[in-house]
């Protein structure tokens, strides 16, 4: 086993030789880019995307106590369907949260007899099992999807599109969510309760859920446990996303970026990351370019491709066994991912600083303008929110981390602030969905 691992890191160092890091100039390409792309879009808004397309900013007050809620979270489009119960209160002015561990449950292989179910009554029905089995029925539940939404601005919203490996009926044809799923409910939990001292009415309402958010929005309302003006949720696992507030119309909303969809032009990519890019478009509808060029869904697949490998493939299960940590090209392929996402990173940076204020204290006072951001805003925080398995290590934090520590110019004074915990889409919809009791009075 020795003298393969040995070999193994000695292929990969002769490959890594052919494949580099990008350079400080390929990621301030990405920088102009991205900030480009923003701007553009931003400028050519309408009332309508902005109501369809947004979601309003929330700023928790802390200034009364809210007791304990147990909220069941379901988190929809990732690697795993999951259930977790979520307890969540305020007390003396801080926020409580303990999440309890999450049910992971394998979504179907993908089959014509998969294709005429409708997502949300697979998902309802586990949902049932689950709370039965823990013998708990929340106070209220909240859905996370990995897909983009529209929303309807009456509180529900729509798939856009399916994306990622969708193995149930795609029809969005602007189906309503929430309504959907209570209507599931309805139809599937006489059968599950039929002894339940609840009224229907309460069971039902403490079943349905109340929001649904974008896992990469779900990730930002996370950044609401800290005490920051300014805060940026990132996901690189399957898939790679971020969410970010932005001020429309003077009023703060949470942007969706979807950058998994964003193509940087002229950088060096590897020719087999655009091999697997064509052969993913040829099998699946709606691939996003940096879902499969930056995040860890084809990472092996590549690795595999480069060093040639047809049989014993490496997978994320074995490739700490098949492949060195320390091995160059796996080394490499990782900076590369995170290259990409720093130089967007603070392309969303850069795009804020207008509007944005230097922290907690002035953000009711008005903004200042492009030209005086740097010079009187030099303690202007950034929180960065990193989640997915881009980030599930140290190791991985760190090198992000210091990518991130070769700054603009223009942007040398801002401070970055780093915050990394698992479970954070969790509890981030469940900060948010207690956010929508309180507000509702519930």
């Amino acid at each position: 086993m020795k003298l393969l691992l040995t070999m193994l890191a000695y292929l990969a160092s002769l490959r890594a030789s052919k494949h580099e890091e990008f350079s400080q100039k390929d990621v301030d390409s990405v920088i102009l880019q991205y900030k480009s792309h923003l701007e553009e879009y931003f400028k050519n808004l309408d009332e309508d995307k902005i109501k369809t397309g947004f979601i309003k900013d929330i700023v928790i007050d802390k200034s009364k106590d809210v007791p304990e809620k147990n909220i069941l979270v379901w988190d929809l489009g990732g690697s795993f369907f999951k259930l977790c119960f979520v307890k969540i209160k305020i007390i003396n002015g801080k926020i409580s949260c303990r999440s309890g561990a999450p049910k992971n449950i394998s979504y179907p292989q993908v089959s014509d007899e998969t294709r005429k179910i409708h997502w949300e009554d697979w998902a309802v029905e586990n949902m049932l099992e689950f709370v039965k089995e823990q013998n708990i029925i929340p106070d209220s539940s909240s859905l996370i999807v990995s897909y983009p939404l529209k929303y309807d601005g009456e509180g529900d919203a729509s798939v856009e599109r399916f994306t990622k490996f969708f193995c149930f009926n795609n029809t969005t044809s602007d189906k309503k969510i929430i309504s959907s799923i209570q209507e599931s409910i309805n139809k599937q939990v006489s059968t599950q309760f039929p002894d339940c001292k609840l009224s229907r009415k309460e069971l039902l309402d403490r079943l349905t859920v109340k929001t649904v958010l974008n896992d990469s929005v779900a990730n930002y309302f996370s950044s609401k446990y800290k005490e920051t003006a300014f805060g940026i949720g990132i996901i690189l696992g399957t898939g790679t996303n971020a969410a970010f507030p932005v001020t429309l119309n003077g009023q703060r909303y949470v942007f969706n970026s979807e950058w998994g969809s964003f193509e940087p032009k002229g950088l060096p990519y590897i020719k087999e990351e655009i091999e697997i890019y064509n052969d993913m478009c040829k099998e699946f509808t709606n691939v996003n370019f940096l879902d499969v060029i930056a995040a860890n869904g084809c990472k092996f697949d590549l690795l595999n491709r480069i060093l040639g490998r047809k049989e014993n493939l490496i997978t994320k299960d074995n490739y700490k066994e098949l492949l060195l940590e320390d091995s160059p090209l796996y080394d490499v392929l990782m900076k590369r991912s995170k290259q990409i996402i720093a130089g967007m990173t603070w392309a969303v940076i850069s795009i804020n600083k207008p509007q944005e204020c230097c922290n907690l204290e002035c953000l009711t006072k008005e903004c200042l303008s492009k030209e005086n951001w740097i010079n009187d805003c030099s303690r202007f925080e950034c929180l960065i929110v990193t989640n997915g398995s881009g980030f599930d290590n140290v190791v991985e934090c760190k090198n992000f981390e210091e990518i991130m520590e070769v700054k603009p110019e223009d942007l040398e004074n801002v401070n970055l602030v780093f915050y990394r915990d698992t479970g954070l889409t969790i509890t981030g919809s469940a900060l948010y969905t207690l956010h929508y009791l309180m507000k509702n009075n519930n």
